[in-house]
């Protein structure tokens, strides 16, 4: 976890290639977009989507990293 702090501090969405515990956090508290570790397809369609996210979905994720960050 100390890994994302500098990440969560940022206060934006995080987009990730991640597995094990980092992932499951990112999940949890709704920070961003993960793929798993070494799917490069499935991190090329997170890039791709990105151009359809309104924004309230990206305040969202900011405001869930910031608050993930505090805690």
């Amino acid at each position: 976890m100390k890994k994302l702090y500098p990440f969560l501090a940022i206060g934006k969405p995080i987009i990730a290639s991640i597995s094990g515990e980092a992932n499951s956090i990112l999940k949890k508290h709704k920070t961003g977009f993960q793929a798993k570790a070494e799917r490069a397809k499935e991190l090329s369609l997170i890039f791709n989507n990105l151009k359809n996210i309104n924004k309230e979905k990206y305040e969202y994720y900011c405001f869930n990293c910031r608050k993930l960050y505090e805690k």
